[in-house]
């Protein structure tokens, strides 16, 4: 985090992040991992069958400021209800349980932080 805010200058090197917490649905670790050290608690969600940011490129996240939560079976954008007639480069299935509970899980992790 610290070094995404510094690349798009939203702080300089000196200054510290203006956030509390952060939150990442099936990011794309294939582009930028996530650091090895957060400087923020940061809580991901990766989809067990994601062909588009695959899980396996955001593995380990073994620091104690990371909540990770996977989510087998599920793929990427389980929580956006795309039309079939939409042409997609990557496998969806929009997944309500899987859904509702990353919602629940997310609100749950910013409540305790942001209370």
């Amino acid at each position: 985090i610290q070094e995404d805010v510094e690349y798009f200058k939203i702080v300089k090197k000196s200054e510290k992040i203006p956030y509390t917490a952060a939150v990442a649905f099936y990011p794309g670790c294939t582009i930028s991992p996530p650091p090895i050290n957060p400087t923020i608690p940061t809580q991901i969600h990766l989809a067990g069958d994601d062909t588009l940011a695959f899980i396996g490129f955001c593995s380990p996240l073994n620091d104690p400021l990371y909540d990770v939560h996977k989510y087998l079976g599920a793929t990427h954008a389980f929580d956006v209800s795309i039309p079939s007639s939409v042409s997609l480069n990557f496998l969806h299935r929009y997944d309500p349980s899987v859904t509702k509970e990353s919602q629940e899980k997310t609100r749950k992790f910013l409540d305790k932080l942001l209370r």
